[in-house]
């Protein structure tokens, strides 16, 4: 009976200490997500320019129509996908790209607010933004994010419809557990320099993080391993080819090795078809380097 009794007391110590984890996890969650940021915003005001719209429009069709378009295509009007919803997936709640046009709130905020939001991850009420990139973009240098926000505001503008951005209590757990993360980034606090736009690695470098690739290809681009994201494969083997053709008719046809079809849910070639010759070989020059697959010769 004693020794029931202590099988009893240890199990119902366990479920305490358990419940109260999970409680310490949502709450820790809960913080994070909501958790008010008070920065001092950087001097930012653009004055449009053509060529700076251009720039920028260019910049939005290669970064921002895949999440905040429902047809991938400019303008940036938002989309109806729910980002943290995966088919046979766990419930995390509901997350849809907001409009992005002059006629949603975005025209409200000044430029130093919309630059903050896109490479720091703070929203327009001060708190972490959810899923937005702002990690890839917080190297966007100085001119570019002028850029951006310019043709942002050159856009049409489209009627907003109210922004859905709802979390159920496993996200808070997930989010406390440090198994994801809020797209809050570190304060930028020096000028961003823009680089010049060649085909070299150093500008493939600036590419390759806009673009993400190391979200789903791994940190060393040997293949993703998160179990949150899609699993990109090794792109050693590609960019080891002397000739640039097979990584430039993956990143922009959706042919792969041997002329297999790409899926776009996968690798976003859709989007990325926009590409310029200049940023395809940069990139190829970059993750060449990065992933020990550089040979002597052209």
């Amino acid at each position: 009976m004693r020794s029931l009794r202590r099988v009893v007391q240890a199990l119902a110590i366990a479920v305490v200490a358990i419940a109260a984890l999970l409680v310490t996890l949502g709450v820790h969650g809960y913080g994070l997500m909501f958790g008010v940021e008070h920065r001092d915003l950087l001097p930012l005001r653009v004055r449009p320019h053509a060529s700076l719209v251009a720039r920028g429009r260019h910049l939005a069709e290669i970064t921002c129509v895949d999440c905040h378009s429902a047809r991938h295509e400019l303008p940036l009007a938002g989309s109806r996908q729910n980002f943290l919803h995966e088919p046979g997936g766990p419930d995390f709640g509901v997350v849809v790209a907001p409009n992005v046009t002059p006629g949603a709130r975005i025209a409200r905020a000044s430029d130093a607010e919309v630059g903050r939001a896109i490479r720091e991850g703070i929203g327009f009420d001060h708190r972490p933004l959810i899923i937005m990139p702002s990690g890839d973009y917080r190297s966007l240098s100085d001119r570019d994010l002028a850029a951006l926000v310019a043709y942002l505001r050159s856009q049409p503008a489209v009627a907003d419809t109210p922004s859905v951005r709802r979390f159920t209590p496993l996200a808070f757990l997930v989010l406390g557990a440090q198994a994801f993360e809020t797209s809050l980034q570190r304060p930028v606090t020096r000028p961003v320099p823009a680089l010049a736009e060649a085909p070299t690695p150093q500008y493939g470098e600036y590419v390759v993080k806009i673009l993400g690739c190391a979200t789903c290809h791994g940190a060393d681009f040997h293949g993703g391993r998160s179990p949150l994201l899609p699993r990109g494969p090794d792109l050693g083997p590609i960019v080891a080819e002397r000739s640039v053709e097979p990584f430039a008719q993956a990143l922009r046809e959706g042919v792969g090795r041997g002329g297999r079809a790409l899926d776009p849910r996968q690798m976003p070639w859709t989007t990325f078809r926009r590409l310029t010759d200049v940023e395809v070989r940069a990139a190829f020059l970059y993750l060449r380097n990065q992933t020990g697959s550089a040979r002597p010769g052209p």
